[in-house]
């Protein structure tokens, strides 16, 4: 049974660790062979967590209009959380998901955890308790929390309550090894995400109209602060001498504002813009050796194949297809469509374009930047 007690191997485990940031001798010791809950915390709200179904039936004969303001009030400050199992390939695979009742929620239960620092919330406190409460879907193999994450692109719904989503599967059918990342495509991933997305939906439907005023209801400057936490979390850009990006583009108005400031450092010589913007079809029309070009800025390959499938672009008008890196999702997204990608030569020539890309029968190919490499260049 998975749950905070649930029905484990009796395993001991002994932690050593090594605090390098505060240069800290190693420490040693036992911790418990357990998932870590929320429902292990109990101070400074004992009932932090309500179960959805628990939800449902305890206003379940009631009116709805009546009864809101009574919902709202249970709700405020709590985690909802749900749990269940599926079927896959004839095993039984468990999970549980808890949904926070705001967008900081994790970030203000993690410090009164003194899980985190309270005057900076990046920085958690291992000492050696390295844990912290945060939101997304990942993987767990035989008892073991793997850190494997389960994309969760395809929600369907209001998308800013996916930050408040966190879940864990627990799938002994899984072969695991220290350096895996990723779940392969294939029947067994289609099945977590249909089990996740199917819990989102009965959050959006069950819960959201009673918690959806509680991020208007937090102070303007905190809620700015926690963003800012949460910025100062993600990936640094590499070359930072050559950009004033500090993180790593996570939209497509990033991407687009890294090509200009790279433009204006020289880095592409030679072109000369007509017009940006969204209004038009294309995100960047410009002149370059003579001939008019056309540039789509993407954050992920999946826009741009959506893109043409709804024939909103046409793929014999495009020229050049700039991101920031082009990942090995991505590259998978492209060979499904049966696109060719062949590696080329980053020249003036070709705006540094470091891959080409082929579709069937078209004679058009598309040049494809990537950011990363543009900013590592040296004038």
């Amino acid at each position: 049974m998975m749950g905070p007690k649930g029905n484990l191997p009796n395993v001991h485990v002994e932690l050593t660790y090594i605090n390098s940031y505060q240069v800290k001798n190693a420490i040693s010791k036992e911790i418990k062979f357990e998932y870590y809950w929320l429902d292990d915390i109990k101070e400074p709200n004992p009932n932090l967590i309500v179960s959805l179904e628990n939800f449902k039936r305890i206003f379940k004969k009631e009116g709805t209009n009546q009864r809101d303001y009574e919902k709202m009030a249970y709700l405020k400050n709590r985690y909802v959380t749900d749990k269940g199992r599926l079927t896959i390939n004839n095993k039984k695979v468990a999970y549980v998901v808890y949904f926070a009742s705001s967008a900081d929620s994790n970030e203000k239960q993690s410090e009164q955890a003194d899980l985190i620092n309270s005057k900076d919330r990046t920085i958690v406190k291992v000492e050696p308790n390295y844990v912290k409460i945060q939101n997304g879907v990942t993987l767990s193999v035989k008892g073991m929390p793997t850190g494997i994450e389960i994309s969760t692109d395809q929600l369907k719904g209001a998308l800013g309550y996916a930050r408040r989503m966190f879940m864990l599967i627990e799938d002994a059918g899984v072969n695991f090894d220290i350096g895996r990342k990723t779940i392969s495509s294939g029947p067994t991933l289609k099945r977590y995400k249909e089990v996740a997305s199917d819990e989102y939906r009965k959050y959006l439907d069950n819960v959201m109209p009673w918690v959806k005023d509680e991020r208007a209801r937090v102070p303007q400057n905190e809620t700015k602060d926690v963003t800012f936490n949460k910025l100062r979390e993600c990936p640094k850009m590499m070359y930072a001498e050559n950009t004033d990006f500090i993180i790593k583009p996570r939209q497509e108005e990033s991407v687009t504002g890294i090509f200009f400031e790279q433009l204006g450092k020289g880095k592409f010589p030679g072109v000369a813009v007509y017009e940006h913007g969204y209004a038009n079809i294309y995100d960047l029309y410009f002149a370059f050796q003579d001939g008019d070009k056309v540039i789509e800025f993407k954050q992920r390959i999946a826009s741009f194949l959506k893109n043409l499938s709804a024939n909103n672009k046409n793929w014999n008008e495009i020229d050049y297809l700039v991101m920031f890196e082009l990942k090995d999702k991505d590259k998978q997204d492209l060979q499904k469509k049966h696109i060719i990608i062949e590696s080329v030569k980053p020249t003036i020539n070709n705006l540094h374009a470091t891959y080409t890309l082929y579709r069937g029968n078209d004679i058009r190919t598309i040049q494809l930047i990537e950011l990363k490499n543009i900013i590592s260049m040296k004038i």
